[in-house]
């Protein structure tokens, strides 16, 4: 039985929809190529996502309280002013602490991935101008930052 459009965030089997189509779509819209110094989740689990859909050609930050293993993988500090692209569902990206974490933020056009041909879920980018890794650190310190 497929739910209703308006339903779908309810489906417990989204989580199991492969992000794959990610790579591509940063590819097609030359992100990857512009000054984007990491790409970055704001929880372990999408971080996950995000760096088996795009491989290792770009870092891979987990912003989030909890990163897990991606707390070894790179110094918040190395991408300080840098811009960065946030990629996440919706339930993540539209934390309102994220804009703390940059002078300046732009949210572009989503990107939707599909399960057999069918629309979904929708994941949300926002391109971070000037990261601020002291504003991070104490983001998530205060657990504002909560990503599972």
């Amino acid at each position: 039985m497929r739910l209703p459009a308006a339903e779908r965030y309810l489906d417990p089997t989204l989580d199991l929809v492969n992000w794959t189509e990610l790579g591509p779509a940063i590819a097609e819209r030359h992100l990857a190529e512009s000054n984007i110094a990491a790409v970055a989740a704001l929880s372990w689990i999408e971080a996950g996502k995000l760096n088996y859909a795009i491989g290792k050609d770009i870092p891979v930050l987990c912003l989030c309280d909890e990163p897990h293993e991606f707390r070894y993988q790179h110094d918040l500090r190395a991408f300080a002013g840098k811009d960065i692209l946030i990629v996440g569902t919706e339930k993540y990206a539209s934390n309102p602490h994220v804009a703390r974490l940059f002078a300046r933020t732009q949210t572009l056009t989503s990107v939707v991935l599909h399960r057999a041909s069918e629309p979904a879920i929708e994941l949300t980018l926002i391109r971070g101008t000037g990261f601020r890794p002291l504003a991070a650190r104490s983001e998530i310190m205060a657990g504002t930052m909560a990503g599972d």
